[in-house]
């Protein structure tokens, strides 16, 4: 049987029934009470989640920049060796 129904957040008896009774009303009272903590707890969650998420992607762009940055000093060192054993052939050769 029911007793009630939500139109736009509002709540209104179900077109046959004329009063809601009062055990039954303070149950929906207590359900709409927990929807809405429930909801402003989520929204929290989603907030934290994305603060969160923006930190560690800022973290994991520093890292991988850094970690390129290191490949690149790398590839540079070796680059810069090679272009001595070559000088030094080119030397030995003149």
């Amino acid at each position: 049987m029911k007793f009630f129904s939500f139109l736009k957040e509002e709540i209104h008896p179900a077109p046959e029934n004329k009063v809601i009774p009062a055990e039954d009303f303070s149950h929906l009272i207590e359900a709409r009470d927990i929807v809405e903590k429930a909801n402003l707890e989520a929204k929290a969650l989603k907030e934290t989640a994305i603060k969160d998420g923006e930190s560690l992607k800022e973290e994991a762009k520093k890292e991988g920049f850094n970690e390129g940055l290191e490949k690149l000093n790398e590839h540079i060192l070796k680059l810069d060796k090679t272009i001595k054993v070559l000088e030094a052939k080119y030397e030995k050769k003149i």
